[in-house]
């Protein structure tokens, strides 16, 4: 079908189809006309302004139901609100609205299309750039999710717009249908981070109307605005979880675990804990959650008095309700050489030194003047743990000395002495 520029559609039921591209710079649908996109078409509107699209009288009616059934909507460094007068079948509209406030940069379009499935189980029709429908214990969640899925992808952008959404339902596609265990108050909008591949990051959005079965003011800044969108149950949100979790040997060898949340929903407290044969852990330490939070936030808790040797590190995150779940096991190596002490000092002609270490080694034993001149070099054999080992310094004259333990790997501990 062709329109000329500005033609209103009246009593008129169009198909687009057969992967062809239909461009019009303004389209008016008018007394609840149809159009009809099929078979991966595209319906261009070529047009920035937000009235390009425009129902007169009693509405009109765009039916996509296919992620590849698409409107491309040449929106550019725009602004304003933005209606996409999606149907599902005759009866049954559920417009979508991008509110754009704040333009974005570049030649940029938008790309918006919705489809419903046959199923409660969303991960049998989810969209193309949507790896998994998990929630946070990684099993599907697709009974806490709608049957359907909005594609509002912003392309060719420098900067993306920032904006607000809104979203319009069917009830039959959050009633039960098999194994939906919705509450309709509950539903917030999500959406699907396919840069690192998770729904986490940004938790259910927007204000529900269940009286108009409508999510709105769903808020969406550039880092958030990904193409791929649902609404979700908010009691079983789909996952909010780490951004990072380390465990790190500081200068003063302590380990010190920090990490970060994009976002948090009835998070109590974190707990870190250490083990070195993965079956016992210790408490560490606790550190308050936030309970709720949409910003990215900053924790850490150091273990003042760590294991020598090898050990590893895990975050327990601990919600409201009791339940929890565990980082993954972060290893620390410290590898300790100290000499504890040396005795008699002063000394005359020997003194006994103990030396803790982390292994058994070969370490070379050293003693320098205050010239910085080496006095006595030898090496010596030292067991894991504390070993006790006697130096003759009998040959040295009074005066103050430096006792220096070096490792193959380099490893260096010093203690000063004083022989008289």
């Amino acid at each position: 079908m062709h329109l000329p520029f500005g033609k209103c559609l009246s009593r008129f039921c169009g198909n687009l189809g057969w992967a062809s591209c239909f461009a019009q710079p303004r389209l008016i649908l008018n007394n609840n006309i149809y159009v009809n996109i099929r078979n991966s078409a595209y319906l261009i509107i070529n047009n920035s302004a937000a009235n390009a699209i425009t129902t007169l009288g009693t509405g009109g009616n765009i039916i996509s139901e296919s992620e590849l059934n698409r409107i491309k909507w040449n929106i550019e460094t725009a602004t304003g609100t933005y209606i996409v007068p999606f149907t599902k079948s005759p009866g049954n509209k559920i417009p979508v609205t991008v509110n754009i406030n704040t333009a974005g940069a570049g030649s940029g379009s938008i790309l918006f299309s919705t489809y419903s499935g046959s199923t409660w189980d969303n991960n049998t029709y989810k969209p193309s750039d949507v790896a998994n429908m998990g929630n946070i214990s990684g099993s599907n969640n697709s009974a806490y999710v709608i049957d359907r899925f909005w594609l509002i992808d912003a392309i060719s952008y420098t900067t993306k717009p920032t904006a607000t959404f809104a979203f319009t339902y069917l009830d039959a596609e959050w009633a039960a249908n098999g194994g939906n265990t919705i509450t309709e108050s509950n539903l917030g909008a999500q959406r699907f981070n396919s840069t690192i591949g998770t729904w986490w990051g940004y938790n259910p959005q927007g204000t529900i109307n269940t009286g108009s079965n409508t999510v709105t003011t769903v808020p969406v800044i550039p880092a958030n605005f990904f193409r791929s969108w649902t609404l979700t149950d908010n009691s079983s949100p789909l996952p909010i979880e780490l951004l990072y979790y380390t465990a790190i040997l500081n200068p003063e060898k302590k380990v010190l675990n920090q990490w970060a949340t994009a976002s948090e929903i009835n998070n109590d407290y974190f707990v870190v804990e250490r083990t070195i044969d993965g079956i016992k852990y210790e408490f560490v330490g606790k550190v308050n959650g936030a309970g709720n939070s949409n910003s990215t936030l900053y924790y850490s808790a150091t273990d003042p008095d760590p294991y020598h040797g090898v050990s590893y590190y895990r975050l327990k995150q601990v919600d409201f309700d009791g339940s929890y779940t565990y980082s993954q096991l972060v290893p620390v190596n410290l590898e300790n050489l100290e000499i504890i002490i040396i005795y008699p000092n002063p000394a005359s002609d020997y003194f006994d030194y103990l030396v803790g270490s982390s292994q058994a080694d070969i370490v070379t034993i050293t003693v320098i003047n205050t010239l910085g001149q080496t006095v006595i070099k030898t090496e010596e054999n030292i067991d894991k743990g504390i070993t006790k080992k006697r130096l003759n310094v009998s040959s040295l004259a009074n005066g103050t000395y430096m006792l220096i333990i070096t490792t193959a790997k380099m490893k260096k501990t010093q203690k000063q002495f004083i022989i008289k």
